[in-house]
């Protein structure tokens, strides 16, 4: 079993949750776990985001493609860390198994390079983040202290970043890319 560790992350930014006394064991048991479970969440995406940007540099797009899978990977990265403060604020512990095997971008064999990055781009970066945003913003009104609300309120804005909102598809009468046959989907705009 791997197991993702951010306790040293976590302990290097702590995150003041405030005043959680109130919480009776059931709600921080809940918190906890939502945290530990958003943690690990952010983390897989990561990965999932890796897996976009090995397909773009096979489909020869431009560095700005790549810059902004990169970009959406690092911001992944900073969301897990976020939330093991998080976590940590509320006495838990930053440590969590991962999921096993990690989830990895569908190949899409039945497709070219520009489609199989298209189809990626509309599925994780608009359907998945889109998805991830309405669940992190359920998660801010449901959070115990105004501390955590804002912590989770971070995640909705940077969630509204490269990820999701500057996600573009690659036209392939610019990039220098053959066209498929068949129609294929219309950029993200």
């Amino acid at each position: 079993m791997i197991v993702l560790d951010l306790r040293d992350e976590a302990a290097r930014a702590p995150l003041d949750a405030g005043d959680t006394s109130d919480l009776t064991p059931e709600e921080r048991a809940s918190a906890l776990g939502n945290w530990r479970d958003r943690m690990v969440s952010e983390h897989v995406s990561a990965r999932v985001f890796a897996g976009l940007f090995d397909k773009l540099l096979r489909a020869g797009l431009p560095s700005r493609y790549l810059d902004l899978a990169r970009a959406a990977m690092d911001e992944e990265r900073s969301h897990a860390v976020l939330c093991a403060r998080a976590l940590t604020a509320l006495g838990g512990e930053a440590r969590a198994p991962l999921p096993d095997p990690l989830p990895r971008v569908v190949p899409h064999d039945d497709a070219d390079e520009i489609e199989a990055v298209l189809r990626d781009a509309l599925s994780i970066g608009a359907c998945s983040e889109t998805v991830a945003v309405a669940l992190v913003g359920a998660e801010r009104e449901q959070a115990a202290t105004p501390d955590l609300r804002a912590a989770a309120m971070v995640r909705v804005r940077c969630r509204q970043g490269p990820a999701t909102g500057r996600v573009r598809g690659p036209d392939p009468g610019r990039t220098g890319c053959r066209r498929r046959d068949r129609p294929t989907s219309a950029p993200c705009r």
